[in-house]
């Protein structure tokens, strides 16, 4: 039995997967197992896992032709044996003491969830995101029954470890649905229902790779459906197997919708993101009617988001682009109502005219001074003639 069993799902990265393999097998802490689910990679992902398994027994590959995202994780899960789940994205990298750190804060800890900070990570460059929304929040156990807000911690489902028990437990599994994205969304929103416990290191250790033109997360063609899905299953399996929970956990569950569906639209543009105002309108409408919506997480941004989608309630596409039209018109003049009262804008405004002001008195000047001159000239003249 291990420590840590890393699970890592593996689909035609071979550009990053040695890199990322790397930094999970030289972790500080040596007894980890990495559990690779390859989902029938054809860029030779495969071969270059079945190598490290030859160079490393605590490698274990699973190979199943068109297994998907969700189910090569849960593939990976039912062959763990560790105390705690670790999850790395095959194209991410992570930092060498990330599992022992985490180890050690979910000992000391006696915690079903500890999360960490993380890096945005370009080639060149990388910037860290925190977890959580408060320092205050860190370095102390976290009971989501008490503190809903947890809801609000960035989903990065990679950024923790879970204890294994606590998750089978439980039933928590990815969602075994086509395509290879957004099945975290899922996952991450059930270990919160059930958890007793989350600890939140404040520290960055994963590197979440963003300039991969191959990530899920820049298929815009695929975000909105697998998102709406993925609600729809989590919905669908707390009414079956949590009631109580669905109940309980109504604000934060609806928050996290809505700030998904949120991002969606900030993804979308032209038709896509018309249809989305319609479908996020319908849904939540639903979600109202069946007595699961509320809002009091809600921040302003993610209010005004749903209150815009209400009044696209049974419009026409046509109609729906008018609204948004209107509302980018009114943002733009928002935005420079907001620049004309900054101090920032009145100053560069003062340097600006101070500059202008300068030119009008020379202008004044000189336009005063041929008067001037004619006039001291007609006096002479006149003199003269006298």
């Amino acid at each position: 039995m291990a420590m840590v069993s890393v699970l890592v799902p593996v689909y035609n990265v071979a550009p990053y997967l040695p890199a990322c393999m790397d930094s999970i097998l030289n972790q500080t802490l040596a007894d980890i197992e990495v559990l690779c689910g390859d989902g029938g990679s054809t860029d030779g992902s495969l071969d270059i896992l079945r190598e490290y398994e030859r160079r490393d027994s605590r490698v274990c590959v699973i190979s199943q032709k068109g297994s998907g995202y969700g189910q090569s994780m849960n593939n990976c899960l039912r062959m763990a044996t560790g105390e705690y789940i670790g999850i790395v994205e095959s194209d991410d990298l992570i930092s060498r003491t990330m599992y022992q750190t985490l180890l050690r804060a979910a000992h000391r800890f006696d915690t079903d969830i500890v999360l960490s900070d993380f890096y945005l990570y370009w080639k060149d460059r990388k910037k860290i995101v925190g977890i959580l929304q408060y320092d205050r929040e860190y370095g102390r156990v976290i009971d989501p029954h008490g503190q809903h807000e947890i809801f609000r911690a960035v989903i990065a489902t990679w950024s923790g470890i879970y204890r294994r028990d606590f998750l089978l437990r439980n039933n928590i599994w990815y969602s075994e649905t086509p395509g290879g994205a957004f099945q975290d969304v899922g996952f991450w929103c059930k270990a919160l229902c059930f958890a007793r416990s989350v600890v939140a290191v404040h520290q960055p250790f994963y590197m979440w790779r963003q300039d991969n033109p191959k990530s899920s997360v820049k298929q815009t063609s695929k975000i909105a459906e697998n998102t709406y899905r993925e609600f729809a299953l989590l919905t669908q399996f707390l009414e079956s197997a949590a009631p109580d929970l669905l109940a309980e956990y109504l604000d934060g569950l609806t928050w996290r919708r809505a700030a998904s569906y949120l991002w969606v639209m900030e993804q979308l543009e032209g038709e896509a993101a018309t249809g989305h105002l319609l479908r996020t309108a319908e849904d939540f409408r639903q979600l109202r009617e069946r007595g699961l919506y509320s809002d009091r997480l809600f921040s302003g941004k993610e209010l005004e988001f749903i209150k815009r989608a209400g009044l696209c309630f049974q419009k026409t596409p046509e109609e729906v682009e008018r609204l948004q039209l209107q509302w980018k018109l009114e943002e733009e003049q928002s935005a420079l109502d907001c620049l004309k009262n900054s101090k920032e804008y009145r100053f560069a405004r003062a340097l600006f005219l101070v500059p202008n002001a300068a030119k009008k008195a020379i202008a004044l000047a000189k336009d005063r001074g041929v008067h001037n001159l004619i006039y001291s000239l007609k006096n002479k003249a006149k003199c003269g003639k006298e």
